[in-house]
C-alpha cells in the first residue's frame, strides 16, 4: 500500500508534469473579420502570420485593413518560433465527395467566400450566403517556416447560428478514415452535441496537426449534412463559421 508520503510525493510529480505541459503551449483564436476577403470569385485564400519577435505572440504579418481575422493570442511560452511565420488556408465550396474512402471530404465544386455583417464566414454561390446543405469550407495549414520541434493543430470551430435538426460533419482529409458529426442536443445520429445557435465544436480527437516544415493544403473539410429534409418552422440550415482556435506546442 502506497504511504502518505509516497502519494504527496507523487501528486507532486504529477503536477509538475501538468505544468510543464501547459507551459510548452499556446492557444491562437482567429475571429473573421467583416473586412476581409470575399467575392463569388474568390474561392480560396491564404492568411500568413508571424510570431512577434518582441511580444513572442502571434500577428499579422504584412497586416492592413483588409486582414481576413482578428487575433487574440497567448505568449509563446518558448522561443525557437520568433519571427517565423506560418499560414492558414482556406476556401469555400458548394459540394464535397461524401463516399468513404481516400477522396472521402475533398471538395467537388468550389465556390465564393461569403463574410456576414460581423464578418462570420458562409458561402457564395450555393444555396444562400451561409452554410446550406452539402455546403463547406475546407482548412490547411503551411509551416514551412517553422522549426521541426513546433507543431500546430486546428482544434476547435466556433460555429454560429446553427438550429435543432442542423446537422454537419468535420473530416480528417489527412486519415479520412476519421471525422465527427455534430448537431444541437436532440439531433439524432451525432457525436457531438451543441447548444442552440451554437457554440465550439471540439475536432481535437480528429489530430488535425502539422510539424514545422509540413505544408497541407487540405486538412480538414467542415461539411452541412442536414439533408433534404424540412426542419422545424420551415428553416433552411444556414449556420456560420466564427473562429478558429489553434494550439502552438514544441515537441
Amino acid at each position: 500500500m502506497m504511504t502518505n508520503k509516497l502519494m504527496l510525493v507523487a501528486m507532486a510529480a504529477m503536477i509538475s508534469c501538468t505544468a510543464i505541459a501547459k507551459e510548452k503551449v499556446s492557444i491562437v483564436l482567429l475571429t473573421p473579420t467583416p473586412t476581409g476577403s470575399e467575392g463569388s470569385k474568390k474561392f480560396t485564400d491564404e492568411s500568413e502570420f508571424i510570431i512577434d519577435s518582441k511580444s513572442n505572440t502571434v500577428i499579422y504579418n504584412n497586416s492592413n485593413e483588409s486582414d481576413d481575422w482578428t487575433i487574440e493570442a497567448s505568449i509563446l511560452p518558448f522561443k525557437e518560433a520568433k519571427g517565423k511565420t506560418f499560414s492558414l488556408f482556406f476556401g469555400a465550396a458548394k459540394s464535397f465527395v461524401m463516399t468513404p474512402g481516400a477522396s472521402y471530404g475533398a471538395i467537388e465544386t468550389p465556390v465564393g467566400i461569403d463574410r456576414a455583417g460581423g464578418g462570420a464566414l458562409g458561402v457564395l454561390g450555393g444555396l444562400g450566403n451561409g452554410i446550406d446543405t452539402n455546403e463547406g469550407y475546407q482548412f490547411g495549414l503551411n509551416l514551412s517556416n517553422l522549426p521541426e520541434n513546433v507543431t500546430i493543430q486546428i482544434s476547435k470551430i466556433n460555429i454560429g447560428m446553427i438550429n435543432p435538426m442542423e446537422t454537419g460533419i468535420v473530416v480528417s482529409r489527412m486519415n479520412p478514415e476519421k471525422s465527427l458529426t455534430f448537431g444541437v442536443k436532440g439531433t439524432p445520429g451525432i457525436q457531438s452535441v451543441l447548444p442552440n445557435n451554437g457554440d465550439w465544436l471540439d475536432v481535437s480527437s480528429l489530430e488535425l496537426k502539422l510539424k514545422g516544415g509540413q505544408k497541407l493544403v487540405d486538412m480538414m473539410s467542415f461539411i452541412c449534412t442536414i439533408g433534404s429534409n424540412a426542419i422545424p418552422n420551415n428553416v433552411a440550415p444556414n449556420y456560420r463559421i466564427k473562429a478558429i482556435e489553434l494550439i502552438i506546442s514544441k515537441l
